[in-house]
């Protein structure tokens, strides 16, 4: 179920453009939260076309003065988090995503708030269905922070799947267009 979920959504993700002044009332739900707010280091990914922008959460958390760190993908599924600075270098990996390849990882208690990608959430219970991997749910079962999704009207999933022993849901799920 899964698997027909996540080709779904990828299709209707893929059909329509996602500009940021789309997402401005999403972006700003986010920043009003506790967490948001008291969060010193964020994780967040550098967006693929199809993805909600990331870019204006990244700006909005160096203009606060916060750490964005950015992961990196290592064998075994290994994902670290890397400073993203003016001094980053970044390279795409085989899959199109851009990584750090310079810089030195912060350790899972460094990070304060990880705004975790996902091509689908369940509504109930804020499972999420990524893109295969396994790297997200490995690093979040050792995450002692916070983590919030942001999800287009078209990511959300109404009806709940059986998830894997290792899916690790999100704490708090934002939602385009929807307050709560």
């Amino acid at each position: 179920m899964k698997t027909a979920i996540r080709t779904t959504v990828l299709h209707k993700l893929a059909q329509q453009a996602q500009p940021a002044s789309r997402f401005t009332e999403l972006y700003q739900r986010l920043f009003a939260t506790s967490v948001w707010q008291e969060a010193q280091v964020v994780a967040v990914t550098i967006s693929l076309p199809h993805e909600l922008p990331t870019q204006p959460m990244i700006s909005q958390a160096q203009r606060q003065g916060k750490l964005v760190v950015i992961p990196r993908t290592f064998p075994h599924r290994e994902l670290r988090f890397y400073p993203f600075t003016p001094k980053t270098r970044l390279a795409k990996t085989k899959f199109g995503v851009w990584e750090p390849r310079n810089g030195t990882a912060l350790t899972n208690d460094q990070i304060d708030l990880v705004l975790v990608p996902g091509v689908a959430f369940c509504r109930c219970n804020h499972h999420r269905i990524g893109y295969g991997g396994g790297f997200y749910d490995r690093f979040l079962a050792s995450f002692p922070g916070q983590t919030i999704a942001l999800a287009q009207q078209d990511q959300v999933v109404e009806q709940s799947w059986t998830p894997d022993p290792f899916d690790v849901p999100v704490q708090q799920l934002l939602v385009e267009d929807e307050h709560g």
